[in-house]
């Protein structure tokens, strides 16, 4: 049996056929009439590539501080935007503070057939989380600050390709069998998606090197997670891996 998966970034959801990340923040770049855009915004500016190209429909979010953290762990945007056709963005609303802007964008979906032959090659690339102004982790970032009647302008974002890599794997029981009824998972500290399993199998596409986390849940049930592995994306991982899930009582 096949699963069908979603995407999304942060609390959105999308099918995985839509490689966008624009949806779930599709409300946020809507202002009243005769109000402007420019008036809005709290923090504005454009996401590119080192090209210059604009990145559009990258998922932009204003995190701020410790205080935002979900049952996981993750830090929550406090607020967010997606980028225009030219790369520009507008995330308003936002109180005084210091924030760190992230911006998020993929080009092809995280999952495929574990049937696709095509999906995989030496040539995949992908564009990596960033953070304003061009850092990689968080801890690198250049925070923004927002000051009472003072909004922060001109805070382009410049998004890196790297090198993608390819994970297939499969989900079997404590007896080695595989499960075919179970839903599948990946999960990072920016975005998760549903995986497209096909009885028991799956193939990871496009995973830049870093640190993910695969969800195993009870599929008819949708809710109780059967097994989490973290597993670390490098140049050197193995292709094919293995999730065993012990028995347990139903």
């Amino acid at each position: 049996m096949r699963q069908v998966g979603w995407f999304g970034c942060d609390r959105g959801i999308w099918p995985t056929g839509t490689t966008t990340l624009g949806a779930v923040f599709a409300v946020l770049i809507t202002f009243p009439t005769g109000i402007s855009a420019a008036e809005r915004c709290s923090i504005s500016g454009r996401v590119i590539d080192e090209s210059g190209v604009p990145v559009a429909s990258a998922a932009v979010s204003a995190l701020r501080g410790s205080v935002f953290i979900d049952d996981l762990g993750r830090q929550v945007p406090v607020s967010g935007a997606v980028a225009g056709s030219g790369g520009e963005y507008c995330i308003h609303g936002l109180p005084p503070g210091k924030y760190i802007v992230r911006a998020v964008a993929r080009t092809h979906p995280p999952s495929a057939s574990p049937e696709c032959d095509t999906c995989c090659g030496s040539s995949l690339t992908e564009f990596r989380t960033t953070f304003y102004r061009a850092s990689l982790s968080k801890e690198h970032a250049t925070a923004v600050e927002i000051t009472k009647g003072k909004n922060a302008a001109g805070i382009d974002i410049i998004m890196r390709r790297a090198r993608a890599y390819c994970l297939r794997g499969q989900v079997r029981d404590g007896n080695g069998v595989l499960m075919t009824n179970v839903a599948v998972a990946l999960e990072t500290d920016s975005w998760s998606s549903g995986v497209i399993t096909e009885g028991g199998r799956f193939l990871l596409t496009s995973l830049p090197a870093g640190i993910y986390t695969i969800v195993i849940s009870d599929h008819p049930k949708l809710g109780r997670v059967l097994a989490r592995r973290v597993i670390r994306v490098t140049a050197g991982t193995p292709l094919d891996l293995v999730i065993r899930v012990p028995s347990l009582s139903r």
